[in-house]
């Protein structure tokens, strides 16, 4: 249950018009990756093409993604249990996000050329070209 001003403040932020991504970042395909069960996200960087990869923990298993073009590289869908899903940390909640969504991670990759937002159904990614 959100208090009054969780309220005010999750309305204000859903008034907010939407706007693309400033220069020089863009999406990644539509926006957003759909991922049931979502639980974290981890950066790599792949030795062959030096681009971003984004694993993906998910309760359906493990995906990896090249965060430059979205290709989805890699699955599986029965990891280790026992290695298999982030630390037993609490989750971070964000009431208002959406309506069975929660804020799992959001930041950049260690290369600073890919933004992440990750939440219990989507992943959101923006990237940019170096500049030199």
């Amino acid at each position: 249950m959100l208090t009054e001003y969780q309220q005010r403040l999750r309305d204000r932020c859903l008034a907010a018009p939407v706007m693309p991504a400033p220069e020089p970042w863009h999406p990644v395909l539509d926006n957003s990756t759909p991922i049931d069960g979502l639980l974290g996200i981890g950066f790599a960087t792949d030795p062959g093409t030096g681009h971003d990869l984004v694993m993906v923990v998910s309760t359906d298993g493990h995906g990896l993604f090249d965060a430059s073009t979205g290709e989805k590289i890699a699955r599986d869908r029965d990891p280790d249990p026992e290695t298999g899903t982030p630390d037993g940390h609490p989750d971070l909640v964000c009431p208002g996000l959406a309506d069975y969504s929660e804020l799992r991670a959001a930041g950049f990759s260690p290369s600073g050329r890919t933004l992440a937002v990750a939440t219990s159904s989507d992943l959101s990614l923006w990237t940019r070209r170096d500049a030199h």
